[in-house]
């Protein structure tokens, strides 16, 4: 048999480089520029094709599957799929604990708490308002949380906002409690302080307190729960803020840096510090950028325990992936179950070690039978039927994908050593350096959506979406208040002398202290030089949900939604075509659209779009603005179309407000023409 290798079956078709085809096509560099490449907003510029040129001058590509810098996944093999690890909400213990069960009998396979404000915060003040989260107040609730629930036969997962303390030592009061092995606890019950500051712009105590109270944390798990996790990185809080998938790679890891020196500094060896880091990112809408991400993550991180001596078992970086908050929508929610899937994938092909798949009404209202089920069944079937989980690293070796990784790396380790040269990511934030990066990014993005440069499906292009008016009830309200009432009531005011231990907090809370009594007993104090501003979480989609929030609100009072009447001064495809973009332009802030004659336009309407052909508009379009400008002159008045420079200046003149075409700044528009018309207050 002949040798394959020796076969060239298409030497006779030579491939062409790169630079060939460039120039066999004919434009200008600035041409081709412009026309061909597409700039991302993390700096990169994404090229028409990729080949195996571009691959040159990559270290790593020979590197396998569990082998350092670990771009390819810290497993040597694809034994094990990625953990299910599905968002539990519910706020009483008894209800949370009937849908965890649930959950866990259905394919979830990751113990996932999501712990309320009140817990997470340790007050009982912010339990007055029955938000989504788990409230644990004391070892009452979490033993009617975790009923028929074994916490040690699966791996959990738990934010506990700025210190795992309190949690952690009611979780291993029950435990000690139900005489369980403590030590089998595994996966992740862990604080992100920095994270918490980033958020909320400041904390109950200094950040020192609570690196003080990690490293505790850090000591007592080592000796008893030694899998177990306590620090947690959060992505999220920069990528709901609006941030560039470099600009939450470097925020994120710069903030694992500063925990490493926080606890080498108090006497933990980088190894043991290391191993406690787990990272969560949330996963965009950008598919191979969200691919590319996750390896990079593994890649830098690596590299920096490395720098700070740590060994190879360290090295590696368990990633926790969900879903992106900041791509969904609540108005037109079934296409949030498309993005999640999307986003799912991207996360399973990157490489994450669990999952959590956001429900298609999350950001409209609390969980329900139907949309946990498909969130859940998402991972399943990409799992089971996709068999994604089967391979290492499936798109490793792409010229494509493994170009944007090097991109990628390379613009987050410059912004890393930005923030480093700056006195690390606690200076840095003092400084405002990340939140400004954040914002010019946010802006950016939201701006691409006003003027539809980018497509947000449901949301500024292709809607669907009711105008029935639906206010979002909380469960349980009443057994909340309840609950409520009696915790307010037994609260106890007592704050403990000196040094909150570990052993301490976990006697505390079985002899049934709340979890604002552990947590008032670590001490500390806020100083002023600890509030920062912080990066607040919102949806791209928010702008447009405030526009159709102002509308409701309208018709609401005043019977119908605000109206929109289109004049023709033409017909055929020319007419029709503007037509379609004018009605959808409109709706995305739910207004009402009309087609009326210019001598029957309604007493109630806000606006008057004169719609037709350029020719149209020569022949006829100056006699019906000015009949719509004499006749109405309540009304904006409006031009479909992007029509040539003399004639917009023609129109103008005449009385027109604005032209209306694929480019016109949506949201912005709308917004203005709402505020004018009295829709909406002034902001």
């Amino acid at each position: 048999m002949t040798n394959s290798n020796d076969v060239s079956f298409f030497s006779e078709f030579p491939i062409p480089t790169y630079q060939q085809w460039q120039t066999k096509i004919g434009l200008t560099q600035q041409e081709f520029t412009k026309q061909l490449t597409t700039s991302l907003y993390e700096g990169i510029r994404l090229q028409p094709m990729y080949q195996r040129q571009h691959l040159s001058g990559i270290p790593y590509l020979h590197s396998l599957p569990g082998e350092y810098p670990f771009i390819r996944g810290t497993k040597t093999k694809k034994d094990i799929p990625w953990e299910i690890s599905q968002e539990i909400d519910d706020s009483l213990p008894e209800e949370w604990n009937k849908r965890a069960i649930h959950a866990l009998q259905n394919g979830q396979t990751s113990l996932h708490i999501v712990l309320s404000e009140m817990t997470k915060r340790a007050s009982i003040e912010y339990g007055e308002e029955n938000g989504t989260g788990l409230h644990l107040y004391t070892i009452d609730d979490v033993e009617a949380s975790l009923h028929n629930l074994s916490i040690v036969d699966r791996p959990v997962h738990i934010y506990c906002g700025a210190t795992s303390l309190p949690i952690l030592a009611m979780i291993a009061a029950v435990v000690e409690k139900e005489t369980k092995p403590i030590q089998q606890i595994k996966g992740c019950i862990g604080a992100d302080p920095i994270g918490e500051w980033v958020e909320r712009g400041s904390l109950p105590y200094t950040i020192k307190t609570y690196f003080d109270a990690a490293k505790d944390v850090l000591i007592w798990k080592e000796a008893h729960v030694p899998d177990l996790q306590t620090i947690l990185v959060r992505g999220d809080v920069y990528h709901n803020g609006g941030a560039s998938a470099v600009e939450e790679l470097a925020f994120s890891l710069t903030t694992g840096i500063a925990y490493l020196q926080e606890l080498t500094e108090r006497g933990i060896s980088v190894d043991k510090a290391a191993r406690a880091i787990r990272f969560s990112f949330s996963i965009g809408s950008n598919f191979f950028i969200e691919i590319a991400k996750l390896r990079v993550a593994r890649m830098l991180w690596a590299s920096i325990v490395e720098k700070f001596g740590g060994e190879e078992e360290a090295q590696k970086l368990f990633i926790h992936a969900r879903t992106s908050a900041w791509t969904k929508t609540k108005d037109d929610i079934y296409v949030n179950m498309l993005r999640s899937t999307t986003e799912a994938l991207a996360a399973a092909i990157g490489g994450a070690d669990s999952i959590h798949v956001s429900r298609f009404d999350e950001a409209k209202k609390a969980a329900t039978k139907f949309s946990s089920r498909m969130a859940r069944n998402t991972s399943i079937i990409l799992q089971e039927e996709t068999h994604i989980s089967t391979y290492q690293d499936p798109a490793g070796g792409s010229w494509y994908v493994e170009r944007i990784t090097k991109e990628l790396a390379e613009k987050a380790w410059l912004l890393i050593q930005q923030v480093e040269k700056q006195g690390g990511i606690l200076a840095s934030l003092q400084a405002g350096f990340p939140q400004k990066c954040v914002a010019k990014t946010r802006n950016e993005k939201l701006n691409n959506i006003d003027s539809r440069a980018d497509i947000m499906v449901g949301v500024n292009r292709y809607l669907e979406i009711s105008k029935e008016n639906d206010i979002n009830q909380h469960r349980n309200k009443e057994k909340f208040k309840q609950w409520y009432k009696q915790k307010k009531k037994n609260l106890q005011n007592e704050q403990t002398d000196g040094h909150l231990t570990m052993e301490r907090a976990i006697t505390m809370a079985q002899n049934n202290q709340s979890i604002e009594t552990i947590a008032r007993s670590m001490g500390g104090q806020v100083e002023r030089d600890d509030k920062i501003k912080p990066i607040k979480a919102t949806r791209a989609s928010q702008p447009f949900e405030d526009l159709r929030e102002a509308s409701k609100q309208y018709q609401l009072k005043n019977g119908d939604y605000p109206l929109v009447c289109v004049v023709a001064v033409g017909t055929g495809m020319d007419y029709q075509k503007r037509f379609e973009v004018i009605a959808e332009f409109f709706e995305a802030g739910a207004f009402t659209v009309k087609e009326t004659d210019i001598t029957d336009i309604s007493e109630t309407a806000v606006a008057i779009v004169i719609c037709g052909s350029d020719e149209d508009y020569k022949q006829k379009a100056s006699a019906v603005i000015l009949k719509a400008v004499e006749s109405n002159s309540n009304c904006s008045l409006f031009v479909a179309g992007n029509v040539s420079p003399p004639l917009e200046r023609k129109f103008i003149s005449k009385g027109v407000d604005q032209f209306i075409h694929e480019r016109t700044p949506c949201y912005s528009v709308l917004a203005t023409l709402q505020r004018q018309k009295g829709v909406r207050k002034d902001e």
